[in-house]
């Protein structure tokens, strides 16, 4: 199954093929700390950190020490709990402040390294009022496809018809529409919550939206 390959250069490879910022951490026991394993490419171009330059390197070695600290702690709830979870986050990575929605899911490998691979996906804030009452409408409208998306999937991990890698990759894809859903979640609350959105705006959402 995906994200499960013990060789390291398998498992960035895999993460390759994805078009939005990925990487993976593991830990070798609960006492153990997280180390990075890899990063792709997408990552990389947001934050100019490279696998070369994270590979097997501590949570703490590459993050302000609070960062760090909500960042392992996250790590290790996954981990423990053994279930995908999402939340906000802001980071300081190479100097800069960003904003990221992130989800982890849990992978125990054979040996019993414990790993979590990531998806994050950048939090862009809306340049004027206009662009987060365009975004709003969008987003409502993008949510419900996104929703019929997932429903499939859903239905694509439970077959046991399905080859075990396929349903693997569904896992996979449906993890990262959880994301994409809070994420444009997060917009329509943003644009919906400003004090100046017109009246034009909120008919429209109200009937996507229903």
């Amino acid at each position: 199954m995906l994200f499960t390959s013990d060789d390291h250069f398998t498992l960035a490879s895999t993460l390759e093929h994805m078009a939005v910022p990925m990487f993976a951490a593991e830990r070798r026991s609960k006492d153990a700390p997280f180390r990075l394993v890899c990063v792709n490419k997408a990552h990389s171009d947001r934050t100019g950190m490279t696998t070369g330059a994270v590979r097997n390197r501590r949570i703490e070695d590459l993050l302000r020490p609070g960062d760090a600290k909500d960042v392992m702690s996250r790590y290790a709830r996954c981990a423990d709990q053994n279930k995908t979870i999402s939340y906000n986050e802001t980071l300081v990575l190479n100097g800069m402040t960003m904003d990221w929605n992130t989800t982890l899911q849990p992978v125990v490998l054979s040996d019993g390294t414990e790993r979590v691979v990531g998806t994050a996906i950048a939090l862009d804030r809306p340049a004027n009022l206009r662009s987060a009452e365009e975004a709003a409408y969008f987003s409502a409208h993008a949510q419900m496809k996104v929703g019929k998306l997932r429903h499939f999937l859903d239905m694509l991990e439970d077959r046991k018809d399905v080859p075990a890698d396929m349903r693997g990759m569904a896992m996979m894809v449906n993890n990262l529409t959880y994301s994409i859903d809070v994420v444009l979640g997060d917009i329509r609350d943003l644009a919906n919550d400003h004090p100046q959105l017109d009246a034009a705006t909120q008919p429209q959402l109200r009937k996507v939206v229903g």
